[in-house]
């Protein structure tokens, strides 16, 4: 019988501006390297302390600004970042 190989989501995440110092974890590359397993954007934040945030955010991955409710797949590079915040 052969074994399913196992499929793992990782996903590259950068907070941005006020939102960097609420990142769980970072690499020696500044991103918090995450296991998504099909989560979305949304659930992602929901599991960080953005979520108690008061200010907005916007969404990219893969420098694509995407909604809330996109899928995360693997390899995918989310940056989060307030909405008032330009670099």
């Amino acid at each position: 019988m052969l074994k399913q190989k196992e499929c793992v989501i990782m996903v590259k995440v950068t907070f941005l501006g006020p939102f960097g110092n609420l990142m769980p974890e970072e690499d020696d590359n500044g991103y918090w390297n995450v296991e998504a397993d099909g989560k979305t954007v949304e659930e992602l934040i929901q599991s960080t302390k953005v979520k108690d945030s008061k200010m907005g955010y916007s969404i990219l991955v893969n420098e694509v600004k995407q909604p809330k409710e996109y899928v995360l797949k693997d390899g995918d590079s989310l940056s989060i970042f307030p909405l008032f915040y330009a670099g």
